[in-house]
């Protein structure tokens, strides 16, 4: 899936990547920014922060990566323009709390785009020991609404991609796309 071909990248001149594993995507997106653009990236595991800011020394925008939770992030509210967050809720006990983070911290009419699991192949589950099965998109949608967030696109069937192979048989997971955007204050209290 191209992530970032789907949404309008137009205008993000802060964007906050929560759990950004190898900066992958953060490689992407930086591809389509003003060399003004600051990115920040928070990751649970310091030895990715280190790893991905010797892998992105190179891009353009001032980029700014540290070790942070997800539930409680390091960041003044509604000091965002974008928040992403892939392949990460599904591993958060609190998942609610770190949506209302994400929530917290991005600026009306900013958006925040969520792509993680909806449902595993259940010969992983039985492979990997793996206690998380996905997240309902409607569930994380529900949430984002909550906390004033409009809906702007949710795919349940985003993709479906290969994760492994157990006895030469595929072993796969599926994905959501979810992208809302935050509400104007004057939209929420007229």
């Amino acid at each position: 899936m191209a992530i970032f071909e789907r949404i309008n990248v137009n205008g993000i001149e802060k964007a906050l990547f929560v759990g950004f594993g190898s900066g992958e995507e953060i490689a992407q997106l930086s591809s389509k920014l003003g060399r003004g653009a600051l990115i920040y990236g928070i990751e649970i595991n310091a030895m990715l922060v280190e790893a991905s800011q010797n892998r992105l020394k190179e891009i353009p925008q001032k980029l700014v990566l540290q070790s942070a939770r997800a539930e409680s992030l390091p960041f003044e509210s509604t000091s965002m323009d974008f928040v992403f967050c892939r392949i990460v809720l599904s591993e958060i006990p609190d998942w609610k709390r770190a949506v209302a983070e994400m929530v917290r911290v991005i600026r009306p009419h900013g958006r925040v785009v969520i792509v993680d699991f909806v449902s595993y192949n259940p010969d992983w589950l039985a492979v990997s020991g793996d206690a998380h099965p996905g997240l309902d998109p409607e569930m994380v949608a529900g949430v984002l609404q909550a906390h004033g967030m409009r809906i702007l696109q949710l795919d349940n069937a985003a993709g479906k991609g290969t994760i492994g192979s157990l006895h030469g048989e595929r072993l796969w997971v599926e994905t959501f796309f979810l992208e809302a955007i935050k509400e104007a204050e004057e939209t929420l209290n007229p």
